[in-house]
């Protein structure tokens, strides 16, 4: 974290490895050196992130459940099969979890094979899953919502060094995605809720479409 005023002579620069309570730990450190550095009545910064700190927990512990009604417009292996954006990257192939013996891509029967191994619990919570290969998410799973909607999660794969437990899952994107379905065909998916990176003020897409509402839109790939 990096904080200038120029006008005034002051640079603050915070670093920290930690990435649990890091974020929240600069913004901490940087407030408090700018009470001292202004000469202003100083605040309980620490408190104050706390308290944020835990809404942000409960609101997420409380959030929404899926319907006990939910529908699903199709099969998970139906929507099985590559999608494409080329903003990022190459191909990602969509894995169902319980998709029985032959009925998987011999990719998809590795990707799930490895994450059922070491990412047994994000594994059990999902319907469909994918290796992203990005810097900051090395898979993706979505976990069915109600219809066309999905609840997405992204975690980096960290190494542990330990040999009996050699990964752990850094999460790094919880979002949602939703599918488009025309005349009984998949034509990909969109992905809304800070995907993008933009920012707040940016708003989220607006549109008639999937594809138009979507942060980033996969389009299903046709053999």
């Amino acid at each position: 974290r990096v904080a200038r005023f120029p006008n005034d002579g002051v640079g603050i620069a915070i670093f920290t490895n930690d990435d649990t309570v890091g974020p929240l730990l600069k913004e901490v450190i940087k407030y408090r050196i700018i009470d001292e550095a202004f000469g202003l009545d100083p605040v309980d910064w620490n408190s104050r992130y706390k308290a944020a700190a835990q809404e942000i927990e409960l609101a997420a512990a409380t959030s929404t459940p899926a319907p006990s009604n939910a529908s699903l417009p199709f099969e998970f292996t139906a929507v099985q099969g590559k999608y494409r954006n080329l903003g990022y990257g190459a191909d990602i192939e969509l894995c169902a979890v319980t998709a029985a013996t032959g009925m998987q891509s011999p990719a998809c029967a590795a990707v799930v094979a490895h994450l059922k191994c070491n990412f047994p619990s994000e594994t059990a919570a999902a319907d469909l899953v994918w290796a992203w290969n990005r810097q900051l998410a090395s898979y993706g799973a979505l976990k069915h919502f109600d219809g066309p909607l999905f609840n997405l999660t992204a975690w980096v794969e960290m190494p542990t060094g330990n040999a009996s437990d050699p990964f752990w899952a850094y999460t790094s994107l919880q979002a949602n995605a939703e599918f488009a379905v025309h005349s009984g065909t998949v034509a990909g998916f969109g992905m809304q809720g800070g995907v993008w990176g933009a920012g707040d003020l940016a708003g989220e897409p607006e549109g008639l479409t999937v594809e138009d509402r979507s942060e980033v839109w996969y389009a299903a790939v046709r053999a």
